[in-house]
């Protein structure tokens, strides 16, 4: 019989969709995450998946998700991004919160590999051969949010390949989807999924955007950004810009 996990193990929590499908920065949940606390080595998981925030409920987020996404990115990895790095970037719920001692651990039935973050608190999903694998942390519930993020060598977070957030989008989709009616993933399909023109796909970013544009040789051109400067437009649709095209920020 699996015991029961002592309460500093927890799962993490993912970035929820926006409408109708996250990328970037993506809106994390704002929930109050606990003080840190190393997690002890004979510490037993009892059916711990990564709990995921959506609209209303949460709903539950496997390894084996994690793994859809990894072949997600691997599939389109030649098309949008090819010299690109996916990455899964570990936030705290509470913006403002800090990371210090939290730690990442993949647990099955009988190996624990630890996970480590990198400065900018993102790690790299490492091979597995299987999908029995519990993704924990010692934080308490709801502490933290976990979202990938596709970058290429040379980009940042305020000057982004088109082609990596082609992708990112390719990879988020895999998650989610999962989660969406079949008359939604249909619909999503037939419209032309990521690159469709049909709708808008707007992403959250983390900090206020002053400006952000476009751009592709010698053409610029505005992203659009809503008032409250937050949502943006990612031109994902738009098939006239190469993926080599860069989005830039500015912050306020």
């Amino acid at each position: 019989m699996t015991k029961k996990p002592p309460a500093r193990w927890t799962t993490l929590a993912a970035a929820p969709l926006l409408p109708l499908l996250p990328l970037l920065p993506v809106l994390p949940l704002f929930a109050p995450p606990a003080a840190a606390r190393a997690p002890a080595p004979e510490a037993a998981v009892e059916d711990q998946a990564i709990s995921v925030v959506g609209f209303k409920n949460p709903y539950r987020l496997t390894v084996k998700q994690l793994r859809d996404a990894a072949r997600a990115y691997r599939k389109g990895r030649p098309v949008y991004a090819p010299a690109s790095i996916l990455y899964f970037e570990v936030k705290p719920a509470r913006p403002g919160e800090s990371l210090d001692g939290v730690t990442l651990t993949l647990r099955s039935a009988d190996r624990a590999i630890p996970v480590p973050l990198d400065s900018a608190n993102r790690f790299v999903l490492p091979e597995l051969g299987s999908d029995d694998w519990q993704l924990v942390a010692n934080r308490s519930r709801a502490g933290l949010v976990v979202r990938p993020v596709v970058m290429s060598p040379g980009t940042s977070e305020d000057d982004r390949m088109l082609g990596d957030m082609r992708l990112q989008c390719e990879v988020h989709w895999a998650i989610e989807k999962r989660h969406m009616s079949v008359f939604a993933r249909g619909a999503f399909a037939a419209a032309g999924g990521c690159q469709s023109s049909s709708f808008a796909i707007y992403a959250r970013s983390d900090r206020a955007i002053a400006h952000a544009s476009v751009t592709a040789g010698p053409v610029s051109r505005p992203v659009q950004v809503l008032r409250d400067g937050y949502l943006f437009r990612a031109p994902l649709h738009d098939k006239k810009l190469p993926n080599s095209a860069r989005v830039r920020f500015s912050f306020q």
